[in-house]
């Protein structure tokens, strides 16, 4: 199999001339030139977006002569539920770039 061809990389049993199975066409974007699909259940649950912020008590403040101070933190992408066997179920297309997961935090000061 040429790796400049692969697709999708989730699924391991592709058909090949060494392995003649009738899982899946041959990993390659010749091997389905009609654009037969295959279906497939793709309903999914996301926890996409969460933001926690805590803001520091006054008598902290004072003590340290800030007007304000908030710590936060804020994820994306943080868990998904599905029987989708693909990379994403949310893409329309499995050529995409799937959603990444990713967090943030800060604090916040006003002086």
């Amino acid at each position: 199999m040429n790796a400049n061809v692969s697709r999708n990389t989730v699924f391991n049993e592709y058909w090949s001339t060494t392995n003649p199975i009738n899982t899946y066409p041959s990993n390659s974007t010749t091997s389905n030139p009609l654009g037969v699909s295959f279906y497939e259940d793709a309903s999914f649950i996301r926890l996409k977006d969460v933001s926690l912020s805590y803001d520091l008590p006054t008598s902290l403040l004072k003590r340290l002569r800030v007007e304000s101070a908030r710590v936060y933190v804020n994820g994306r992408n943080l868990w998904t539920k599905t029987k989708w066997t693909g990379m994403d179920p949310e893409l329309s297309s499995q050529r995409a770039i799937p959603l990444e997961r990713s967090f943030m935090s800060g604090l916040s000061l006003r002086y």
